[in-house]
């Protein structure tokens, strides 16, 4: 008897509860396309006490939602709109496949890449959004993220020290200033957004609407915020004060230092090579769970992370989906 290659996918309790029932899409394609090559899929927990079997297993496994364990466990991570989606080695964004490939934009066809973009806007932007009266009349749009007062590994400043150089490098716009939803920041953390919120070219948008404030924006300053990549929605370039995997069209500290970064930053718009690297970004370098032929997307990516799976569909491989344990 033929033993299948089982592949877990480790998942939180909600995600984990639609996968095995095959009421979540990009998890239901998933196992249909590890099937056609002959393997199974296991859905399992992410728990700690299942990562630590995850070494003892020794088989390869995906993890959303966690840190991989050991050199077998590769990561599945959304991209920045539904259904698009990634399979890296690591959580670590400037090791992942796009981040190190090289972006041509004169390879990518110009009206295709309109269309889809144009269809995107469609479906991610609001009607009525406001815009810039004239070019470089908008503002700057400075998102921050966690750890305000810290300059971690993968940053060029911490973000305290990334406020000041918009100030020293930005000598005229307005300045908006926005918070992460989602972190809690401490009383000095808070102390110092105030204190640079009182700069009288300053506001503090504590709970803006995203896509307005962006429409009306000439550039974003960020570390890596994906404030950044919705921007290309708008064609608004970037200031970029970490590493980051949508780095190709902005404009990274990291490489050009400061004054570059931002002197490139207000020349203007991106024009048709936001739409351009949108394309490739999405349409040619994530897995889209909604277009026909995902499934081929899937084993692809699979293979490039060195998983030898087979090239054709193995019989008696089974439906593809174990409930695991």
């Amino acid at each position: 008897m033929t033993r299948v290659t089982v592949v877990d996918v480790h998942l939180g309790p909600a995600v984990l509860e639609s996968a095995r029932a095959g009421r979540h899409n990009f998890f239901r394609l998933l196992a249909a396309a590890v099937a056609e090559a002959g393997w199974q899929v296991a859905f399992r927990p992410n728990t700690p006490g299942e990562m630590r079997l995850a070494r003892w297993r020794r088989r390869p496994a995906l993890v959303f939602g966690a840190e991989p364990a050991g050199r077998r466990m590769a990561v599945l991570r959304r991209a920045y709109l539904y259904p698009f989606w990634h399979i890296e080695r690591s959580n670590d964004r400037a090791a992942w496949r796009l981040t190190r490939m090289a972006f041509d934009p004169g390879a990518v066809d110009s009206a295709a890449a309109r269309d889809f973009a144009e269809a995107w806007r469609r479906r991610v932007l609001p009607p009525g959004l406001p815009g810039r009266a004239a070019a470089g009349s908008g503002h700057v749009l400075v998102a921050l993220q966690g750890q305000l007062m810290r300059r971690r590994r993968f940053q060029q400043a911490s973000p305290a020290e990334m406020l000041a150089s918009v100030l020293e490098h930005e000598p005229a716009r307005r300045i908006v200033v926005t918070l992460h939803p989602g972190e809690r920041y401490s009383e000095n953390e808070r102390a110092m957004v105030e204190a640079f919120a009182a700069h009288p070219r300053v506001r503090l948008e504590a709970e803006g609407d995203l896509h307005r404030l962006l429409a009306a924006a000439d550039y974003v300053v960020t570390q890596n915020s994906s404030v950044a990549f919705h921007g290309l929605f708008h064609r608004v370039p970037a200031v970029l004060f970490a590493d980051a995997h949508f780095h190709h069209v902005h404009h990274p500290v990291a490489s050009l230092g400061a004054a570059e970064a931002f002197r490139r930053a207000r020349a203007g718009p991106l024009g048709d090579l936001a739409d351009r690297y949108l394309h490739w970004f999405l349409r040619e370098g994530c897995i889209n769970a909604g277009r026909a032929g995902a499934g081929a997307q899937v084993r692809e990516h699979l293979r490039a992370l060195g998983w030898r799976l087979p090239e054709m569909e193995s019989p008696g491989a089974g439906p593809g989906l174990s409930q695991g344990g």
